[in-house]
């Protein structure tokens, strides 16, 4: 839903609102089980949401959606959540960590909250990550760009979180 919202979003410049309560499911916490890709020119709002990993998956919460973006925001109103939910097993091969990865073929980017690579003006504020799979953020090449008033709620019992 949040996916399809974006997706006609970019076509009109409308922000999407994501509210605390899931019409489809009529619950408090969305499960998200793909990567959410934000175009450029997208700006989602995070009304109360709390946005959760679904279970076994292997994925980012939020992406860009091209190979360069522009002008990306993210804003949480209220206690807006995103949440790791239950580790999938897979962890950084490095030889330090301490537990074994259940996927040595896959890189445990997919595994970052958010990952946004060759942005300019990215905006990310006002929102809790909560028990996050590996790094919460991973900014790579984004350019001229605001990341203010994040909290995080941490269980520590994954490398790296």
């Amino acid at each position: 839903m949040i996916q399809a919202a974006i997706d006609e979003a970019c076509l009109s410049g409308v922000s999407v609102v994501v509210p605390k309560i899931n019409k489809r499911t009529g619950k408090a916490i969305w499960n998200i089980e793909k990567t959410i890709k934000l175009h450029s020119g997208s700006i989602l709002i995070l009304q109360n949401a709390h946005l959760r990993l679904a279970d076994g998956v292997i994925c980012n919460i939020f992406r860009n959606a091209d190979e360069r973006n522009k002008n990306i925001t993210i804003k949480g109103i209220g206690k807006s959540i995103l949440d790791g939910g239950v580790h999938n097993g897979l962890y950084e091969v490095n030889g330090i960590a301490r537990t074994v990865s259940k996927y040595p073929e896959r890189h445990a980017f997919e595994n970052c909250t958010l990952i946004m690579m060759n942005v300019e003006n990215l905006v990310i504020e006002n929102v809790t990550v909560r028990d996050q799979r590996y790094w919460a953020f991973c900014l790579c090449s984004v350019t001229h760009s605001r990341v203010s008033n994040i909290h995080f709620e941490s269980s520590s019992n994954v490398p790296n979180q």
